[in-house]
């Protein structure tokens, strides 16, 4: 079995028998009051903080409050890609391009033939006749825009004048059915997918 060298044991007797003062000779050791540099630097910091960074956003959704249509309107960016938002730019007189995408015949074919309403028969899509490579572009303006629609029920209220419109555009800039109407509630600006 291992054995401790000999110094070593002789070191742990030897200190055992240290002459240290003297109970009364002790001292509390006093603990160190903290400079007034953390203090000033903590609000020297949140002090930063707040001109860099929460100023500017307040300052931000104020502007767009008070010009009253969120960020769209208020920066006049268009959602979307380059080459469909300079296909879509000046396609619907009256109305405002606020997104723009590309995509493929084949993709807006199916996503037209998924209408919105379960169970309603639907014919082939138009953009059946391209190729299912052709480009095609998603176009959304809001504006104010009448359009036809069914009379409401006996008690219910009448929907308001559409404020969004959607239209597809072959790589002509032609457009071709289908195409939407109607309230921004209804009509989310989304990608081609899911339900038309």
């Amino acid at each position: 079995m291992f054995e401790r060298p000999p110094s070593e044991l002789r070191i742990a007797d030897e200190l055992g028998r240290l002459p240290l003062p003297p109970e009364e000779l002790w001292t509390r050791r006093v603990p160190r009051h903290s400079s007034w540099l953390r203090p000033a630097a903590a609000i020297t910091g949140a002090a930063l903080f707040v001109i860099a960074v929460a100023l500017p956003v307040v300052v931000g959704l104020r502007e767009s409050d008070s010009e009253g249509g969120g960020a769209a309107s208020s920066t006049n960016a268009v959602i979307g890609d380059a080459g469909a938002i300079a296909a879509c730019s000046g396609k619907l007189d009256g109305g405002q391009l606020v997104a723009a995408f590309t995509s493929t015949a084949g993709v807006v074919a199916d996503w037209t033939e998924n209408i919105g309403i379960v169970g309603a028969p639907s014919g082939p899509s138009p953009w059946r006749v391209y190729t299912a490579t052709a480009p095609a572009y998603v176009c959304y303006f809001d504006g104010h825009f009448a359009y036809t629609r069914p009379a409401p029920a006996a008690g219910e209220a009448s929907q308001s004048l559409g404020d969004r419109s959607l239209i597809l555009l072959d790589e002509t800039g032609r457009a071709v059915p289908p195409s939407k109407v109607g309230p921004r509630s209804l009509i989310a600006i989304a990608r081609p997918g899911g339900r038309f």
